[in-house]
């Protein structure tokens, strides 16, 4: 019936155009979202691994620093990483790293009043490089959105509550 209507030209469950102004909830990427600003702002998938994608292929390519291949020894069956190849591994992490942080950034800079953030980790406690505060070493194991925020909430007072409804941070509890 739906495919009658649409070959008719009718179709009265298409979405009609929402201006700026309007009171409606909007649901979009973040890259969508750049250079716009909303009273509550859900940032959701905190706990989502980021990705790593590329980094584990027997050929890794930087558009700097060339092509790494791994160092193969046939006669004892293994193979081993070359210093080129380890360096793309790492100027690649930082790269996809910065990214992460910069998509992040956006995200929490969207709200006006509230900024509600919501993640996973899978974990009954807190990892131990939370509690260590802005330390140099904690930039190598962030992994997730989490990661990235929660070392800075707990160096600053905050009190995480993992698999609860409430997070208390200073006097405000939401």
């Amino acid at each position: 019936r739906y495919a009658a209507r649409l070959r008719a030209g009718g179709d009265s469950m298409s979405a009609s155009a929402i201006g700026e102004g309007e009171d409606v909830v909007r649901i979009m990427t973040t890259h969508k979202s750049k250079g716009l600003e909303f009273p509550v702002v859900f940032v959701l998938g905190m706990g989502r691994k980021m990705s790593t994608r590329g980094q584990s292929a027997p050929l890794l390519m930087h558009a700097d620093l060339g092509a790494g291949l791994a160092c193969v020894d046939t006669q004892l069956g293994s193979e081993r990483d070359t210093i080129l190849r380890r360096a793309i591994r790492i100027k690649t992490a930082r790269e996809q790293l910065a990214e992460e942080i910069r998509i992040l950034y956006v995200a929490m800079t969207r709200a006006r009043e509230r900024l509600i953030l919501i993640g996973d980790t899978g974990r009954t406690e807190p990892p131990d490089f939370w509690r260590q505060g802005d330390q140099d070493s904690s930039l190598y194991m962030m992994n997730t959105g989490l990661d990235m925020i929660c070392p800075m909430l707990m160096s600053a007072g905050a009190c995480l509550t993992i698999r609860e409804e409430a997070v208390q941070a200073g006097d405000s509890r939401w």
